[in-house]
């Protein structure tokens, strides 16, 4: 009896660690805070840590390879007994077929972070419920992410989870800043999540499989035609930009992808460089002269 139950034990361990899908690394840190008690962080960080990595947001099985890297810094910068805010730093990678390089998905910074943790307390996601603005602002993050990664690799195939991801945020309303379209400008969660499901960003989200699938992951195949289907989808963005000028959406992904375009036509035609500038001064206007200075240096 006792092998049996050991037997279901590991079977049911064995389905869980396969379940999960991200494989987060996560980092609690209070620079400006003048404290001596550090467990409240220690418990906030291994909470946040198990409940990215221990919660399942789909129904799809991934391998360990298959995990999601993903990265979150949460900066505390003031507390009143269970009561935190400061900002919070989440960022994904994707590899690349054939190759040992990991692809940045997104990286985001988002000062608008309050909630109530007591020490010990585990994080729960539920769908379609509002329990509290932690979980909801790591499940927000957590289905953004996997939209994303989706999107990557069928055209338009993270809809369902930018949905989930727009649940979140409608049902969040009342539960801090951040979540609601009179937040700030745009460029809150609530827009995020929105722009996203937008048909005026349509081209954004199927430059996130081309850029990438028939792109980067053709890349150690062949390059040159690689580069050319990434310059295309690059283009695409223009449309984006005509359609809403200087979005958070857009702003992100040019954030998160610049220093890649660079390195990616480092080795490219000087017609192709022309393309790319004549796109960027569209796109990313602020920051053509980074692509010129380190293109033709």
């Amino acid at each position: 009896m006792k092998h049996l139950s050991f037997v279901l034990f590991l079977i049911g361990f064995w389905a869980t660690s396969r379940a999960q899908e991200f494989n987060a690394q996560v980092e609690v840190v209070h620079p400006s805070l003048q404290t001596t008690v550090e467990d409240i962080f220690e418990s906030l960080e291994s909470s946040i840590t198990n409940f990215l990595n221990g919660t399942r947001f789909t129904e799809d099985e991934f391998e360990i390879d298959e995990k999601i890297e993903l990265s979150v810094v949460l900066n505390i910068t003031s507390m009143n007994q269970t009561n935190f805010s400061g900002d919070i730093q989440v960022a994904a990678v994707r590899p690349i077929y054939d190759h040992d390089y990991s692809s940045p998905m997104f990286r985001i910074k988002d000062d608008e972070v309050s909630f109530t943790f007591e020490q010990n307390a585990q994080i729960q996601y539920v769908e379609g419920t509002f329990t509290d603005n932690l979980s909801s602002i790591l499940s927000f993050y957590a289905l953004l992410a996997l939209g994303i990664d989706y999107d990557s690799f069928e055209e338009m195939g993270g809809t369902s989870h930018f949905n989930k991801a727009l649940q979140v945020a409608n049902a969040a309303q009342s539960g801090g800043s951040g979540w609601a379209p009179s937040d700030k400008e745009r460029d809150n969660r609530y827009w995020l999540i929105f722009q996203m499901l937008d048909e005026r960003f349509k081209n954004l989200r199927k430059t996130f499989y081309t850029y990438h699938r028939d792109g980067l992951d053709q890349f150690t195949t062949d390059s040159e035609a690689a580069r050319a289907i990434i310059l295309t989808s690059l283009e695409s963005l223009t449309k984006v930009h005509e359609n809403s000028p200087n979005s958070y959406l857009l702003q992100i992904f040019m954030e998160s992808k610049r220093q890649e375009i660079i390195n990616i036509f480092s080795k490219a035609t000087t017609t192709e460089k022309k393309k790319l500038y004549q796109i960027m001064g569209v796109i990313d206007i602020a920051n053509v002269s980074k692509y010129k200075t380190q293109l033709e240096n």
